[in-house]
């Protein structure tokens, strides 16, 4: 096989499994529908109520995931405009609060410049931020804080997100926006994998590290407006 046919036939497969994603979310909408329906039915039935609750949870998280796998099987369209990262990180940190507040996590944000304006869509990428800020939010033991930092140079803008987790080990850390390297393709894998190629779509780059002390620093390099 030529690689113009093996390229065929990727893109062949890949089309294949977008389609057969679009089904099986489908499918998971109608078995939501069942659940619901035992749920009511053995309302009276505490044991029953707690099944058809967790058959419930079992099938939003497979249906999320179906989401995510979906969206890394197609195309992704930019739509940039001159935004400011200041402002995009500062209402995603707010966004973030709520859940970073239930897991005793404080975020803590470190700008060097009250503006820093970039081209950037603005909401492919607070979504692609917001995964590995949530994972780092995650991550971090009780009690303990995420720190963004936000820094210019003469061509690009880096975005340092650290938390104060446990040391996962430099192959995990080295595996970490690449789903078949994780111990379980899961949501959280698949939104780090699909955050990493919406950077690169915007002539970026993401690379994750272990701390000196504790805890993952993942680095976003984003390139500047001109």
């Amino acid at each position: 096989m030529t690689e113009v046919e093996e390229n065929q036939h990727l893109l062949r497969t890949g089309r294949l499994t977008s389609k057969l994603i679009h089904d099986f979310k489908n499918q998971l909408g109608g078995m939501k529908l069942y659940a619901a329906y035992l749920k009511r039915r053995f309302a009276d039935n505490p044991e029953g109520v707690e099944v058809a609750d967790k058959i419930i949870e079992g099938i939003n998280n497979m249906a999320e995931q179906a989401s995510v796998l979906s969206r890394l099987t197609r195309p992704l369209e930019l739509k940039p405009c001159s935004a400011d990262l200041v402002s995009l990180i500062e209402d995603l940190v707010s966004e973030c609060r709520s859940n970073a507040g239930t897991k005793n996590v404080s975020i803590v944000t470190r700008f060097e410049e009250k503006e820093i304006r970039a081209e950037l869509d603005n909401r492919l990428l607070s979504g692609a931020l917001k995964a590995i800020l949530e994972r780092s939010i995650d991550s971090t033991v009780a009690g303990g804080e995420v720190v963004i930092q936000l820094s210019k140079a003469e061509k690009e803008v880096s975005i340092a997100i650290i938390d104060k987790g446990e040391n996962p080990g430099e192959l995990k850390v080295a595996g970490l926006f690449d789903p078949l390297s994780a111990d379980r393709i899961d949501g959280r894998s698949l939104e780090l994998a699909l955050a990493e190629r919406i950077i690169e779509i915007h002539r970026g780059s993401v690379v994750a590290s272990i701390n000196e002390d504790r805890g993952v620093t993942i680095n976003v390099s984003l390139p500047l407006q001109s």
